[in-house]
């Protein structure tokens, strides 16, 4: 009998999900970030990477490195993006902050900046009011790579590449 007891606490073991398993999915990846990111992003919203510009139009926009360096590390403390992600995200607005460099601007949303930086885009209250009812379109999982594509409220479309490092998926992109 204890036999029997023992290996049917194995096979319960083997073939149930863990929690740390399911909590290393790359779709909980994904919806976690999300949902960090829905409760951070007004905080996120104050740092001011690009300094000039309104209320002082006499003073050309330019990247603050400083806030920068701030913001990407709020960024790196949500434990859901890789340093590939930190990464590309610091070359874009560097490449932006040169750009600036050359082609002086004053007013209106400096180049480069129309957008969330995060989300690649203006409008997407819609994601963050659908966080518990999206879809997936689109999962691939290769080893140690995977690409999602959600969907929420039926037309709003995002896709991640994840990685997975030390049994944990970490953001590489949101496309």
């Amino acid at each position: 009998m204890k036999y029997l007891l023992l290996i049917i606490s194995c096979l319960f073991a083997a073939c149930g999900p863990s929690p740390a398993v399911v909590q290393t999915l790359p779709d909980s990846t994904a919806v976690g970030f999300l949902r960090w990111y829905r409760d951070n992003e007004e905080r996120l919203s104050h740092i001011r990477l690009v300094q000039g510009g309104y209320p002082d139009t006499t003073r050309a926009y330019t990247v603050d490195q400083t806030q920068l360096n701030r913001y990407l590390s709020e960024l790196d403390r949500s434990g859901y993006l890789s340093p590939a992600y930190l990464a590309k995200m610091r070359r874009y607005v560097d490449s932006c902050g040169r750009y600036l460099n050359v082609h002086a601007e004053y007013d209106g949303p400096p180049s480069g900046f129309e957008g969330d930086l995060v989300m690649n885009t203006q409008d997407y209250m819609d994601v963050f009011n659908n966080l518990n009812n999206f879809t997936i379109s689109d999962r691939r999982v290769d080893g140690e790579k995977a690409r999602l594509k959600f969907y929420f409220s039926q037309y709003y479309l995002i896709g991640f590449a994840l990685t997975r490092t030390n049994k944990r998926w970490l953001i590489d992109s949101l496309y």
